[in-house]
């Protein structure tokens, strides 16, 4: 019998997952690594995209500008594609379904989704994880 283990660069803030991607109606979970993000999961019917990164790129508008470039090139078939950035794997989906499969409260997860980007207006905001305010930025 051979066993393989294979370890990528860690990033202690991120929430690793290993379990291979299922599918579940239009919804399709990933644990795909890239440079300064994860691709946690992708809904096809919203054409939206949850990326996990460090709260800390928030502060950078040039990574944020390069993770939505990315990740608009990776899925260029989304026509409208909305991008929502959260803290960790678990916050990756949306408020109702993780208040009810995941016991996650509205106030957990307002705290961990920190940002959206929406393609077709070309705006990105922040939200309170990364302070106490919003931030808007019109993106290129």
């Amino acid at each position: 019998m051979l066993l393989y283990f294979a370890s990528c660069g860690a990033n202690p803030n991120f929430n690793k997952q290993a379990d291979l991607p299922t599918k579940t109606d239009t919804t399709i979970v990933i644990s795909k690594r890239d440079s300064l993000y994860y691709i946690a999961r992708t809904d096809q019917s919203s054409q939206r995209v949850f990326v996990v990164i460090d709260s800390n790129i928030l502060k950078d508008i040039n990574k944020i500008r390069t993770i939505i470039k990315q990740v608009d090139k990776k899925y260029k078939f989304y026509n409208d594609l909305n991008v929502s950035f959260v803290s960790d794997f678990k916050y990756a989906g949306y408020k109702d379904e993780l208040e009810e499969t995941k016991d996650i409260s509205y106030y957990e997860f307002y705290l961990n989704y920190l940002g959206e980007y929406n393609k077709r207006t070309k705006i990105f905001w922040t939200y309170p994880a990364l302070g106490d305010k919003k931030i808007k930025y019109m993106l290129d």
